[in-house]
């Protein structure tokens, strides 16, 4: 088979083809950081107080289990690991979940993804455990062969009716799965309702990875299929679709994939502070944006 270079691939993907992409809308990242970090992170007053109150939880999935500490926002969440909260992971291993809004179209993305040449794509099922008798269809995994495991990882996610029913998230007007409602929907109670509509935490605005130059290559493939406008040369690279931006640097041994993430504040932080946690993990807060920085410098 014959190598389409990036330039042509991003031009197949872009102009008249863009119209058939389905909606595809950043829903969350994952870093692995170091188990002192993530206990800074759980413990934090200043998190709880500016961004977003930590929460550590355990989810089952079929024979897989993973525990995290969540940092949830209006539209949007950051799910840390701690070495070994998932099966393999390790320090600065890291991913990228996407979501399609509307149920089902995660068939159309997976076409889009097949459709890339000398690439494989597959629609995995996952299920949420809910206790030791029952779990419930959760959603469709769309994602690349190559990109399915290893220190980072991309996929998208299409929620499953039965999910949507179980979990009680409100579909909007026109059917689809607000990534807000899908978030809230975990706040059903008086003071978790409330607690929820304190956070800071909006949405996620900008991702920065540092990734092989295989890597790199691979993620160009997948992020323009999904309608992301690729630009910059070969060492860094821009991803953009609407309101987000994904950086790609292009080093020799990445160890953090996700250095940087950018998030919008729903209103102002106090006035500009810097906070450190652990080994691996510092946050600014100025106005209405907030940034998380992964690894050393």
């Amino acid at each position: 088979m014959v190598a389409i270079p990036a330039t042509v691939w991003i031009a197949l993907t872009t102009g008249p083809a863009l119209a058939q992409t389905p909606e595809v809308e950043l829903n969350h990242v994952y870093v692995t950081l170091s188990k002192g970090t993530i206990d800074a992170i759980s413990g934090s007053t200043v998190l709880s107080g500016q961004f977003s109150t930590p929460e550590a939880r355990t989810v089952k999935s079929g024979n897989e289990s993973w525990t995290g500490t969540y940092l949830m926002g209006w539209r949007a969440y950051l799910e840390l690991f701690a070495p070994d909260g998932a099966e393999g992971y390790k320090g600065g291993d890291s991913g990228i979940g996407f979501s399609v809004p509307r149920p089902g179209s995660g068939e159309a993305v997976k076409r889009r993804l097949g459709a890339i040449p000398g690439e494989s794509a597959l629609s995995d099922l996952r299920s949420l455990q809910v206790d030791e008798k029952t779990s419930v269809p959760w959603f469709d995994d769309v994602h690349l062969k190559s990109l399915e495991e290893g220190p980072f990882i991309a996929w998208v996610m299409d929620f499953r009716p039965e999910f949507v029913r179980y979990r009680g998230i409100q579909p909007t007007d026109a059917g689809l799965v607000d990534r807000h409602a899908y978030i809230a929907a975990r706040y059903r109670t008086p003071d978790r309702k409330q607690a929820y509509e304190d956070v800071f935490f909006d949405d996620l605005l900008e991702v920065h990875l540092e990734l092989t130059a295989a890597e790199s290559a691979t993620f160009e493939k997948f992020a323009t299929s999904l309608g992301y406008a690729a630009s910059g040369d070969q060492g860094t690279r821009t991803y953009r679709r609407r309101t987000v931006s994904i950086v790609v640097s292009v080093v020799p041994t990445p160890v953090y994939r996700i250095r940087k993430v950018v998030c919008s504040l729903r209103r102002d932080a106090p006035p500009k502070s810097e906070h450190t946690f652990g080994p691996d993990a510092r946050l600014t807060l100025e106005g209405r944006l907030a940034v998380w920085s992964f690894g050393g410098s």
